[in-house]
């Protein structure tokens, strides 16, 4: 990096600085997603939804007693 490009990047990081934590990261999340489109040549990367896993793992809770479990679970607390 030459003295003109480290000038630059100083002045821009000074910048970043001057912003709000949920804008720096917005500023990371957009970097980092221009970053990833110039050396990986992939889509655009998709947000997934949290809804996508409803349902997942229901099987394990099969056959027990919500109320039950968290009285137990209180229980153990106590210990």
């Amino acid at each position: 990096m030459n003295e003109m490009s480290t000038a630059s990047v100083q002045k821009i990081y000074g910048e970043l600085l001057s912003l709000g934590i949920a804008e720096r990261f917005e500023v990371v999340r957009l970097t980092m997603d221009s970053l990833l489109k110039e050396i990986v040549d992939v889509p655009t990367v998709h947000k997934r939804s949290l809804l996508e896993l409803r349902g997942l793992g229901k099987e394990i809770w099969e056959g027990v007693d919500p109320v039950e479990y968290v009285k137990q679970e209180r229980d153990s607390w106590e210990r």
